[in-house]
């Protein structure tokens, strides 16, 4: 009886054994599944970020080229289309971007995308152009369209900090956006008035070579993409800042910023190659403005736009950064070597300054 009892007592050990064995298997392999599903999600998450990324880009660039050639065909100056048609155009990512994220309730994204893409455009942009030529700066630039791009700066950072001391709850409502808005219309009044005092001279000839029709379906495609892509972009990002642990304000201000700046970026440096400094420069300013006093107020009539006080640092950065821009080039008209290096050095300095605060 006692050696049937051993016997008994061995096999309760080996079975129990195996049982822990079998549930130490099953915890590892579910270990594997469940860090392979983490990799599959990333992978995705990054494989639809950057099929985003590609669609506001093309949907971008075929926008303004069916823009550039409607506006061709109505006979418009090169600072005109670089102020409206081009500079609006390259901003449709960042309306996409900060759109869809205000319908998802992702404020960060929404205002981070802003403020990064005018940093970026601002200080890289015009700096990368700057240095592959020197640019002329034209007169309007200097006395209008700089000025109302700081004062865009400058409302915003106003409408976000109105509620805080009056004791609000922090959000930018649909009569501030209201108020930018009046803004914007004002400035698109000048704009045209400039257009229609200084419409360029183009022969019959010159228009009936360009297909009218065309240009409206590039324009139509590409608003299809900046669409499509504008969602991917944020879907994927706002994923990307949970999976990685970093917040959706550095998401917006870097990866979103940079890649939806893309098109002002390819755009300027075209047009310095080409030295057309008007399109060059006309389209980073009034990207610019688009992107603050058009993007902010369209959000803040989705949904009301939560601001948080983070972003006080960078609006002052980026005001400080206009009026260094506008102290080189006011009094010659022309950005030179110096100012180009200065604005690409800012931009370092800042990146830095995210990471390090991040």
């Amino acid at each position: 009886m006692c050696f049937d009892f051993f016997v008994l007592l061995q096999s309760v050990k080996f079975r129990a054994s195996t049982c822990m064995e079998f549930v130490s298997g099953y915890c590892e392999v579910l270990s594997l599944v469940i860090y392979l599903n983490s990799f599959y999600s990333m992978f995705l998450d990054v494989l639809f970020f950057l099929a985003g990324l590609a669609l506001v880009v093309l949907g971008a660039d075929w926008l303004v080229s069916g823009a550039s050639k409607l506006a061709s065909r109505l006979r418009v100056s090169e600072l005109v289309i670089g102020l409206v048609i081009v500079a609006y155009g390259t901003s449709m990512p960042e309306m996409m971007v900060s759109a869809s994220a205000s319908l998802k309730g992702s404020n960060d994204i929404a205002i981070a995308n802003v403020v990064g893409s005018n940093l970026f455009n601002l200080l890289f942009i015009l700096g990368i152009a700057g240095l592959i030529y020197p640019m002329s700066v034209n007169r309007s630039i200097v006395r209008v369209d700089l000025p109302v791009s700081l004062l865009g700066a400058i409302l915003l950072l106003g409408v976000g900090l109105l509620p805080c001391i009056v004791g609000g709850d922090g959000q930018i409502a649909w009569w501030e956006g209201v108020i930018m808005l009046m803004v914007f219309a004002l400035y698109m009044a000048y704009v045209m008035l400039m257009a229609m005092k200084n419409r360029k001279e183009t022969t019959v000839t010159d228009t009936q070579q360009i297909n009218i029709w065309w240009a409206i379906l590039l324009i139509l495609v590409g608003l299809g993409g900046l669409v499509g892509g504008g969602n991917l972009l944020v879907d994927s990002a706002i994923s990307l800042a949970r999976e990685w642990g970093m917040s959706e304000k550095f998401i917006g201000m870097t990866i979103v910023a940079m890649g939806t700046s893309l098109p002002e970026l390819a755009t300027s440096v075209a047009a310095a190659i080409r030295k057309k400094n008007d399109i060059a420069i006309a389209n980073v300013v009034g990207s610019n403005i688009f992107n603050i006093l058009f993007i902010i107020p369209v959000c803040s009539f989705i949904s009301p736009v939560t601001y948080s006080t983070r972003f006080n640092f960078d609006l002052l950065f980026l005001m400080g950064a206009t009026v260094i821009y506008w102290l080189f080039v006011a009094r010659k008209r022309m950005q030179l070597l110096p100012c180009s290096i200065v604005l690409v050095v800012l931009y370092i300095i800042f990146t830095v300054y995210m990471v390090q605060v991040e």
